[in-house]
């Protein structure tokens, strides 16, 4: 049995001021989508999977070197000094339509 599709947003902080001493604060970001199973935020690995996938992560990037917090949709990444990385979330049911017109994206392909 598969699982059922859904639509997840990728906020990628590309644009990060500060350090580890004083703190970070996102200067910019931007937001890729994509559709796959619904279960890739059940827990941190298949989280992880999903990222890799989808080729934001390397492959040799492993879960215990990412610092994790978990938000109500999904996860916020960043590296073990608290530069963050990014945030993984579901996007609700009928809220895709407000953040991208086309709704015919490919599994697991960015947008």
């Amino acid at each position: 049995m598969t699982k059922e599709s859904k639509y997840f947003r990728l906020s990628d902080y590309f644009d990060v001021w500060g350090n580890p001493r004083d703190g970070f604060e996102v200067n910019n970001m931007c937001y890729r989508f994509f559709k796959a199973p619904a279960g890739i935020l059940d827990s941190r690995k298949s989280c992880l999977q999903a990222l890799k996938r989808i080729g934001f992560l390397k492959k040799s990037v492993r879960e215990n070197s990412i610092s994790w917090e978990e938000m109500e949709n999904g996860y916020i990444l960043a590296d073990r000094k608290g530069y963050p990385v990014c945030a993984l979330e579901e996007i609700p049911q009928g809220e895709f339509e407000f953040y991208v017109r086309d709704s015919e994206i490919p599994n697991w392909e960015l947008v």
